[in-house]
């Protein structure tokens, strides 16, 4: 390594911790967790990354998709709205809709590498995700949602969010402690016993009706998850 590159690992090393002490004080900006995530991903050095890697390029569908670098066009928000009732996409823009939420809202895509690869296609999916679990956006939702991804795929990432949106939620609601290990741990579990949803073509079904697809991929038949509403 030269003294270049250490100096630039270093750099992004300490601006990584700076937005994650940033989020951790208010979870509610998001920013900080794009930035967080391209500084770590530019402070790695690369055989960490590789052996990050490994096990999602050990599964045949992911590593085709990375080699094929496969990539469903979402449709709009406006060709979402008039999807069929009780269809997957349908629910997904009542879910845009009633949060106020920009379909749009994540960084464009990045193909140059398995890595930035993998961090597009959970940008993706990330709301999609929110739909079929039945998670909502309150800062426990979100910290379910990032537990539900550990146990599909062990992303270290999602790992740092919960620590960073937990500390915040402990030091803010503390009495509620209980409740979120709960949550984090039940999403979790779900994410280990649900079919692997980066290794299936999950946007290529928000015609179909949400209930068949939750039962397929999730093992689950209803409308809310562990207590959510």
């Amino acid at each position: 390594m030269t003294a270049l590159e250490m100096t630039s690992r270093k750099f992004y090393s300490v601006k990584a911790k700076y937005h994650f002490l940033r989020f951790m004080q208010d979870p509610t900006k998001t920013e900080d967790i794009f930035h967080m995530t391209k500084a770590y991903q530019k402070s790695s050095e690369p055989e960490r990354v590789e052996a990050l890697l490994k096990p999602l390029l050990s599964i045949p569908e992911l590593r085709k998709a990375y080699e094929t670098r496969y990539w469903y066009q979402v449709p709009a928000l406006e060709e979402l709205n008039q999807y069929p009732a009780g269809s997957f996409g349908k629910a997904a823009a009542d879910f845009f809709n009633q949060g106020g939420l920009d379909i749009d809202f994540y960084p464009e895509p990045d193909f140059s590498s398995a890595e930035s690869y993998f961090t597009s296609r959970v940008y993706q999916a990330h709301d999609f995700w929110h739909v079929l679990t039945g998670y909502d956006t309150s800062l426990e939702g979100e910290i379910a949602i990032q537990a539900f991804m550990t146990g599909q795929n062990c992303m270290p990432l999602s790992v740092v969010i919960i620590a960073g949106a937990l500390t915040h939620f402990i030091e803010n609601h503390p009495e509620k402690a209980t409740s979120i290990m709960r949550t984090i741990t039940e999403a979790f579990h779900l994410g280990e016993r649900s079919k692997n949803l980066m290794a299936v073509p999950v946007l290529e079904r928000l015609k179909e009706p949400l209930e068949q697809v939750r039962r397929d991929l999730l093992g689950f038949d209803g409308a809310v998850l562990h207590g959510q509403s």
